[in-house]
């Protein structure tokens, strides 16, 4: 297997858009948690940090011509292809290299308002992880963002043999890596058809094991058989953001804000009642079992009594959509500040709860 640090170079990645990743979703997930974010109106700056294929740097570049994107990827095929579509767009804002998180340190770069990771922070191992948070701590701006999406615990903890077992499969064979891959499924099939023991013990990772076998192998080869792998409890990624002067700000995805509807009542209610906001996630992970973030984190001058970013001007931020919103009584309809065509008032801006 060819690796740089331990993360696969000899299958390319999958091609994506991530659209929580983006100057559209960014602002609105921090809104919803009265957290001022960046204005993207103006010109700014936005890096991405072992892009992939670069599908989201590319198409934010050619949408956003008042932005400078930036970006790094061990892999020059994917860099290729990053450059490739952002010409084909007619894009000549994207500045993208194939080098790795130690060079890059390096790089002469200005500074960011966002700097961004999706599918890199679970995936790359401590040294590298630490030279993550040292480029963020030089190169993010104070107010500036940072997203990261990563594997979670516990959501992780029933699946994390199944993969120890196809990986260890695969250190022990030769040949290409796809077929490796296909070799260690195959191979995690029999140990399960064995009956008993661990599959028996945990139904949901032969559930998984068939899932697994009808993805492409670009796909398996960047998700499991990394030889680092490291899913990590919320409080344990946010510790290692904070060595950046990093505070935890949001979900970025809208929906992970509505834990009014998607908990029960009584899960709500003992949420409600954890004041510290990090060990509030990481009740809530217990509490829904997901196995993925993605986070939102600011770079403040100065937090306020809870260790959160400055709230704006102590108001709530604008509603979801009606249709996910609780009920009246709301004043007459007014336009909404948060999304066109949505005719919910807007005067019920109070205090922002972490909860609503």
């Amino acid at each position: 297997m060819t690796d740089a640090g331990g993360y696969v170079t000899e299958i390319a990645y999958t091609h994506g858009f991530h659209a929580q990743m983006a100057p559209g979703p960014v602002p609105l997930a921090l809104a919803l948690r009265g957290v001022e974010p960046p204005d993207f109106s103006r010109p700014f700056t936005w890096c991405e940090l072992g892009f992939g294929q670069g599908v989201n740097l590319a198409l934010l570049a050619a949408c956003h011509p008042q932005g400078r994107f930036y970006g790094n990827d061990i892999l020059p095929a994917h860099v290729e292809t990053a450059r490739s579509l952002a010409a084909a767009a007619g894009a000549a804002n994207l500045h993208v290299t194939a080098d790795s998180f130690a060079s890059y340190l390096e790089a002469p770069l200005p500074p960011m308002d966002v700097i961004a990771l999706h599918g890199v922070w679970s995936w790359v191992g401590a040294e590298n992880r630490g030279l993550v948070v040292e480029f963020i701590r030089r190169r993010l701006k104070p107010g500036g963002v940072v997203y990261v999406s990563y594997n979670a615990l516990p959501g992780w903890s029933h699946h994390l043999p199944l993969r120890h077992l196809m990986k260890a499969h695969v250190d022990q064979d030769a040949g290409p890596l796809a077929e490796q891959i296909g070799r260690a499924l195959d191979f995690a099939g029999r140990v399960a058809a064995a009956g008993g023991g661990y599959f028996a013990a945990t139904p949901t990772a032969l559930d998984r094991l068939g899932d697994l076998k009808g993805r492409p192998a670009g796909y398996l080869a960047h998700e499991y058989f990394n030889r680092h792998w490291d899913p990590q409890h919320f409080s344990e990624a946010a510790g290692e953001l904070a060595r950046a002067g990093l505070a935890f700000a949001a979900p970025a995805l809208p929906s992970d804000h509505l834990d009014h509807r998607a908990l029960p009542p009584e899960r709500h209610a003992l949420l409600r009642e954890v004041g510290d906001p990090l060990l509030r996630e990481t009740v809530r992970d217990f509490l829904t079992n997901q196995p993925f973030r993605r986070d939102l984190f600011t770079k403040a001058e100065e937090m306020n009594a809870s260790g959160l970013p400055p709230v704006r001007a102590q108001r709530q931020a604008p509603p979801l959509p009606c249709s996910t919103s609780p009920s009246p009584p709301w004043p007459p309809p007014t336009a909404c500040p948060a999304w066109p065509g949505c005719r919910r008032g807007s005067s019920p801006w109070t205090v922002i709860s972490a909860s609503a």
